[in-house]
């Protein structure tokens, strides 16, 4: 009997080890990168899925001039429509855990983006820390949009915003988790960085955050341009390291 105990609880922590029943299959999902929200002008809303194109053969990588991601967009009327319908198209499961940033269409901020954040703070897999942009063009054509240096447009965006204070660039670097806090705090109005396509010789070279979107809410209502926006910085005390012009004294053309 007493053999029989010893070797019942030697097993009894077995039970407690975790095992795979929710492994994911990288095969059988379609990672999401980036995410754009448009206004359809027939009513509701356009919603733009980026997403990482599997590899093209086995050790190889999809090369050439085309993006190596794939972009699929449907319509409407919430969110939670339009990724249903996008679900519908997408020949595997749209994963959400890996992604970087909402773009949101400057017709679309001017409404109110509350109601379309609300699906990304409740869905499990995504992730609060996610940045979120305004474009004064389509969202989608920006995830579109194939630069020189940087192979996903979601992620060179992304990393354009977290990097932004080592090149001495003042950016908001407004997250989905940080906006939510700012609506829920009486007295306090979010900004967010403006994405624009930086366009040389006619062709589109990089991306840039040029402008600071100013909202009252959850609506968009101006913006703040260079080098105001370095006071939005110094104004919440987030001002770390960045270069400031100033005339010499006695010398004001230096």
């Amino acid at each position: 009997m007493r053999t029989y105990v010893i070797r019942l609880l030697l097993l009894l922590p077995l039970l407690a080890v975790g095992g795979c029943w929710d492994k994911k299959e990288l095969n059988d999902l379609a990672v999401v990168m980036g995410v754009g929200i448009d206004k359809d002008p027939r009513g509701g809303i356009y919603v733009t899925a980026q997403v990482i194109k599997p590899p093209a053969k086995q050790g190889g990588t999809a090369g050439g001039s085309a993006l190596p991601t794939w972009s699929l967009s449907e319509r409407g009327n919430t969110v939670m429509d339009a990724i249903h319908n996008l679900n519908e198209i997408s020949p595997r499961r749209l994963y959400w855990s890996h992604m970087q940033i909402i773009i949101f269409n400057e017709e679309i901020a001017k409404e109110g983006i509350a109601p379309y954040m609300s699906w990304f703070s409740r869905d499990p897999e995504s992730r609060t820390g996610t940045y979120m942009a305004v474009t004064r063009g389509k969202a989608a054509d920006l995830l579109n949009t194939k630069i020189e240096l940087g192979n996903v447009p979601a992620k060179t965006m992304a990393d354009l915003i977290q990097t932004a204070s080592l090149r001495q660039l003042p950016t908001r670097k407004m997250t989905l988790r940080d906006f939510t806090s700012y609506l829920a705090t009486p007295g306090l109005s979010p900004t967010m960085d403006v994405i624009d396509i930086e366009y040389v010789r006619g062709k589109a070279e990089t991306y840039v955050v040029a402008d600071v979107a100013l909202f009252k809410g959850d609506r968009l209502v101006g913006y703040m341009k260079k080098p105001d926006k370095m006071g939005i910085d110094m104004a919440l005390r987030e001002y770390r390291n960045a270069l400031i012009k100033g005339s010499c004294p006695g010398e004001k053309d230096k």
